[in-house]
Order: structure tokens, then C-alpha cells, then sequence
């Protein structure tokens, strides 16, 4: 039971973790072009001669893809946390 519960609460933490990375990501995704995190990050890819992987991180099909992963990702850790807690519960 104490090994459920130990992973309940890891599962847990892992899902506000995706969720917390995921609305980072949808924000990212809906401020690409207006946000001066993204042009600083820009920046710094110019300098450190990095264009290219920028250009591809940026890329708004790139970001879609993202925010559906870490969606998928923080769906799958609230139902590991769901089933530990249940076999908890009924161990």
C-alpha cells in the first residue's frame, strides 16, 4: 500500500509538472510573433549561430506538437496517479 501511495503522490507531481509545461508551451504557441522572450531567444541563436534550430522550435506546427505531447503526457500521469491511488485504496 505505502508503495502505491509513494507513487500516487510521484504521478501527481509529474502530471502538475506536464500541465504547468504544457500552458507554457500553448502560451508560447499563441505569442510567438509579439513576445520578447521569443525575440530574445532569437537573438541569442544569432549569436551563438543557432538560426536554424530556432527557426524550427518557433515553427508554429513545432509548437502545436509540443503542446499536444506534454497535453497527452500530463493525461497519462493523472491516470497513473488515479490507478495507484485506487489500488490503494482496495489494497
Amino acid at each position: 500500500m505505502n508503495a502505491h501511495v509513494g507513487l500516487a503522490m510521484l504521478g501527481f507531481a509529474l502530471f502538475v509538472l506536464c500541465v504547468l509545461m504544457a500552458l507554457f508551451a500553448e502560451a508560447m504557441q499563441r505569442t510567438r510573433k509579439e513576445s520578447s522572450y521569443m525575440v530574445w531567444r532569437r537573438e541569442v541563436a544569432k549569436t551563438w549561430r543557432q538560426g536554424g534550430m530556432e527557426r524550427l522550435a518557433q515553427n508554429p506546427t513545432v509548437l502545436l506538437a509540443q503542446v499536444w505531447m506534454l497535453r497527452g503526457f500530463a493525461l497519462f500521469a493523472f491516470g497513473f496517479t488515479g490507478w495507484h491511488l485506487v489500488s490503494a485504496i482496495f489494497s
